[in-house]
């Protein structure tokens, strides 16, 4: 599976369970980190995640900011107030779920939308 692709699944499947979130911070890469760690442990043997790479510097994962960029390149979020960048999703949860329904496994991908929510909303 390419990145791209994952990328897509994974916003599709965060859609589900909410409309926006703050795209941007430690809980934001924080989370990322941790839902694509849980899929590389449970995807299917054809769906392989893309490696992600921690700048040790700013502590932000690259690949969790192409992730925004390219959902806003597909039109499916719109990053708000560049200061404070809070992602709303312009895609709504049933064209979401067609599109979801579309890819490979999106029980996997809902499972992984289900875990990111989980991340984004835990503290500390």
């Amino acid at each position: 599976m390419n990145k791209l692709t994952f990328y897509r699944g994974l916003l599709y499947a965060l859609r589900q369970q909410r409309g926006s979130f703050v795209a941007e911070g430690e809980r934001f890469h924080r989370a990322f980190a941790s839902t694509v760690e849980c899929a590389q442990r449970s995807h299917p043997p054809d769906a392989i995640p893309p490696a992600i790479h921690l700048d040790p510097l700013f502590g932000m994962y690259r690949e969790a900011n192409e992730m925004l960029l390219e959902g806003e390149q597909d039109l499916l979020l719109s990053l708000l107030n560049p200061r404070h960048r809070q992602a709303q999703f312009r895609i709504d949860t049933d064209d979401a779920k067609r599109e979801l329904e579309e890819l490979p496994h999106p029980d996997w991908f809902l499972s992984l939308g289900k875990h990111f929510d989980a991340m984004l909303i835990a503290t500390g």
